[in-house]
């Protein structure tokens, strides 16, 4: 995984997929909805709402491990997300907070000319 990511960009990655799993979410517990496809076939819904998820998650994923090399850290940096709450929230908020580190950095070129 190489490049930066701007704090813009991963704001806009994570309320994209918020939004997008929001909407699946109502999507799924309408009944009038749900209907329809659950006459093709019972597991679709499910299947296509965890689709999503999986796509979702792997964007913001891939977008924090930029947003990490863009703070000039590596990507393992990322890993603090297994801490239980704690290490998700330092993670979310240095990286949704903090500043870009202002050169060129082993990462690539700095994405704020």
């Amino acid at each position: 995984m190489e490049g930066r990511a701007t704090r813009l960009e991963f704001w806009m990655v994570h309320l994209f997929s918020y939004l997008i799993l929001i909407a699946g979410i109502v999507f799924l517990s309408i009944p009038q909805i749900k209907i329809p496809l659950h006459s093709i076939n019972p597991q679709l819904t499910l299947g296509l709402f965890i689709a999503l998820f999986c796509i979702c998650v792997a964007t913001q994923i891939l977008v924090g491990i930029r947003r990490i090399h863009d703070l000039n850290t590596g990507g393992w940096a990322y890993g603090i997300t297994l801490v239980p709450v704690v290490g998700f929230a330092i993670y979310f908020l240095s990286a949704g907070f903090l500043k870009s580190h202002p050169e060129d950095n082993r990462y690539g070129p700095s994405p704020i000319r």
